[in-house]
């Protein structure tokens, strides 16, 4: 939960110029950043879906906070 706190300290302090929006694929996080941010769930299998939201709402800017990375092929 170390990633969320982080995120959610990181957009209070960027609430006032920026309008926050988080995207995750983890239930629990989703839970928590949709009690105070706007905030899409994107279902781990689908791989399409992060780049049409970013596509749709033209971010001016975007913080990724990833606990993992891995390949996709």
């Amino acid at each position: 939960m170390g990633h969320v706190y982080r995120s959610i300290n990181l957009a209070n302090e960027l609430k006032n110029d920026y309008e926050i929006i988080f995207i995750t694929r983890e239930k629990i996080s989703f839970k928590f950043f949709k009690k105070y941010f706007k905030c899409f769930f994107i279902d781990r299998k689908d791989i399409t879906k992060e780049k049409k939201i970013l596509e749709k709402i033209k971010p001016d800017l975007v913080i990724i906070d990833k606990l993992k990375e891995r390949n996709i092929t």
